[in-house]
Order: C-alpha cells, then structure tokens, then sequence
C-alpha cells in the first residue's frame, strides 16, 4: 500500500449495509456483476475492487458480517455477502466516492452509514 507523501492522510469508511438490521444475504455474483459494469472500478481479486486508472483512490470489499457486527475479508470468494465496506481518502474528491457508495446502495436498495453516523 503507498503511504501518502503529503503528510497525514486520513481515511474515510462507508458501510452499505441491508435497510434494517435482519441479518439479510444478497448473491454476490449480482453485485460482482453490477460493479465490473462502473468504468472508475476494476475488480482486484474474487471480492474487492479498486479504482480504474486516473481515478481516486478506493477499496470497495464485498464481505459478509457476523451478527456482532465484525468481518473480515481474505479476498476469496464467499456465494452470499450482507455488507458492502468502501474505504477511500477523507482528503480526495468526496463526491467521486459519494457517486460510487450511492451506486451501490441504490443498485442494493440498501442504506449508507459512513464512519461518524455510528
């Protein structure tokens, strides 16, 4: 991972997650589908997607959470998924990663939480 040079980044987490906190599980094909169609990502491996080239950095990871609310991802490929996790730079263009999470969460009918909503 490249560790920015202009000095402290911060990072900015969005969840999409189900519209109520039923432990729902969407097909992850589906979803896999509707992202390797976004022009600004590229998929990384079975689960997680990146920025296309030129766009600003993001880490889009398909996963599936345990009832605590915990997961974890090694990036191999899990059928079902019940949450969408985004990390991006806090100090790049918000509205890139604002389009992207709202693409997702409308394609899902899901909702978005982002790190201080919680």
């Amino acid at each position: 991972m490249e560790t920015p040079s202009h000095g402290e980044s911060m990072y900015w987490y969005i969840s999409v997650l189900p519209p109520t906190d039923e432990n729902i599980l969407c097909d992850t094909n589906r979803l896999i589908g509707f992202l390797e169609r976004q022009p600004e990502l590229k998929r990384t491996n079975d689960v997680t997607f990146a920025s296309a080239e030129g766009q600003p950095w993001i880490d889009i990871t398909i996963v599936k959470g345990r009832a605590d609310g915990n997961w974890s991802s090694s990036g191999t490929f899990i059928p079902q998924f019940n949450r969408v996790e985004i990390v991006c730079s806090d100090d790049e263009q918000q509205n890139f990663y604002g389009e992207i999470s709202a693409k997702i969460a409308d394609f899902l009918a899901w909702r978005l939480i982002t790190k201080g909503d919680v």
